[in-house]
């Protein structure tokens, strides 16, 4: 039988004693009973169950309603919090109960894995808080071995901003597929020590067998990927270093322009010199039709990719475009929860405004298959499902705390609520975003990684454009900058600051 360590301490300390419901009164959530059972601060009121068998029924003189009669117990009762007790081998109804207690404003915890029950070490305060892709109701993608392996199964890798949200998980993945070299390139000696000590762990824990070499350097000094790139045999190259940040890029124009463009050019010829296997770029919705600097950066890295196939035949290139990822740095999600937290207000761009999403290890699962897919493609463009408003995310994640959510100027609903408001859209933000330039989308054995054709440039006009990019860089003439990119075929169409 799997249960739980029975524990004299919980995972809250109050004085005063936390009103319990447990959504689900199968074996799993009559175990969880039993332990706060020997718990003094906690009292369980209530079940929940979808089972209309055990309606109005009870479990140790505990009743069990229905959700219809819950949601009304829940506020005549003042729960603090709604523990799911179903297992993650039922993601249906997991889900279910965890949309029903973010409707109702509760927050809720989860109980862990099946694997820990079952192996017994699952203490009652591993219960764990409800993630936001959970909330978001976003299906698993599963994954397919074979593309996996054939980008990184013993092969020498390098993953560029490797300290990165997205670098960080790219290498996570990459290791537990078998490479014979894992290199990290990164300029932030914080996120770079952070990766590799957590790679490090991973091979003491599961005696894995590949060599890590992590490198504090930096693709905009090409004397740094020549040293690399002689040192070291590279099979494969996925190059996520960028700056990513819109507003901090639009402020600071020459350093985004610089390591982006010029860096990924860098890292394009050494690759292409060192006949590199495959080299994938991590590039972004906002480089279709840019309306941003970083937008425009990454759309003419995307050209740089594709127009140097012909240089360099000898390797793959290819670029892989999602939108934004749940819980990366620079996130919106963590803002709103650190304003949350703060007790508020939440502040949105705009009332329309809509974003893609999709969780980090969803996206770099992708990139990984994507990069070994046998496909003649430009661009791969990730399915990212529905565009999300952002002010109902912002809604979703303040109930998930607990709270109710009310716009600036209405009135406010109860003590215990957050306030909403809109700052208006900042320089170079769109209310929209886009995945493909033409709206056409070409199927790949993949169904969840879809590609498009790129506008191929003429190599000599690329490298006219970079020239004059390059000069006006180094005298800082942002001005010209901005119309160089304006007139240079990159579909680029500054906003302005509203």
């Amino acid at each position: 039988m799997v249960g739980f360590k029975k524990s004299s301490s919980f995972f809250w300390f109050n004085k005063n004693k936390i009103r319990i419901a447990i959504f689900g009164a199968g074996s799993a959530g009559k175990e969880l009973f039993e332990t706060l059972r020997f718990n003094s601060d906690y009292r369980v009121k209530f079940f929940i169950d979808d089972d209309q068998n055990l309606h109005n029924t009870s479990f140790k003189k505990i009743k069990i309603f229905s959700r219809e009669r819950a949601r009304y117990e829940l506020k005549i009762q003042g729960i603090d919090k709604i523990l799911i007790a179903i297992s993650e081998i039922y993601p249906d109804g997991r889900s279910s109960a965890i949309k029903f207690a973010t409707e109702c404003s509760i927050p809720a915890k989860v109980i862990p894995s099946l694997i820990e029950l079952e192996r017994g070490t699952s203490e009652i305060s591993s219960l764990r808080d409800v993630q936001i892709e959970e909330v978001l109701q976003r299906k698993p993608i599963a994954a397919m071995p074979h593309l996996v392996d054939g980008a990184v199964l013993q092969k020498s890798v390098l993953v560029t901003g490797a300290g990165g949200s997205i670098g960080s998980e790219l290498c996570r993945q990459i290791i537990s597929a078998g490479p014979s070299k894992l290199i990290l390139l990164d300029n932030s000696e914080f996120g770079l020590y952070k990766i590799n000590e957590e790679i490090a762990d991973f091979k003491a824990s599961r005696k894995a067998d590949f060599d890590v070499v992590p490198v504090l350097g930096s693709v905009n000094e090409p004397q740094d990927l020549e040293n690399l790139f002689s040192n070291h045999k590279i099979d494969s190259v996925f190059h996520a270093a960028a700056y990513k940040h819109v507003p901090l890029v639009e402020s600071n124009i020459v350093s985004g322009l610089r390591n982006n463009v010029f860096g990924t050019k860098n890292l394009v010829d050494a690759c292409g010199l060192n006949c590199v296997q495959r080299f994938t770029l991590i590039s972004t919705d906002k480089a279709v039709r840019p309306t941003n600097v970083m937008g425009a950066s990454k759309k003419l890295s995307e050209i740089i990719v594709h127009s140097y196939r012909s240089r360099y035949p000898n390797t793959q290139f290819r670029s892989v475009r999602f939108g934004n990822v749940l819980g990366s740095s620079g996130s919106v999600i963590p803002k709103f929860q650190g304003q949350i937290l703060n007790g508020g207000p939440v502040t949105v761009t705009h009332p329309e405004v809509t974003r893609y999403f999709m969780t980090i290890p969803e996206a770099c699962q992708l990139v990984l298959q994507a990069s070994a897919l046998q496909h003649h493609a430009d661009i791969f463009v990730l399915d990212m499902g529905s565009p999300v408003k952002i002010v109902d995310l912002a809604e979703t994640i303040i109930r998930k705390y607990g709270y109710l959510s009310y716009i600036s100027g209405e009135p406010r609903p109860s003590e215990k609520s957050i306030e909403i408001t809109f700052t208006g859209l900042r320089r170079g933000e769109k209310l929209y975003e886009e995945l493909l330039y033409s709206g056409t989308e070409i199927e790949t054995e993949h169904p969840f990684i879809k590609s498009e054709t790129s506008k191929s440039w003429n190599t000599s006009y690329l490298e006219e454009i970079l020239n004059k990019l390059q000069c006006l860089i180094e005298i800082n003439d942002e001005p010209k900058i901005i119309d160089l990119l304006k007139s240079s075929g990159l579909d680029y169409i500054p906003t302005s600051t509203n």
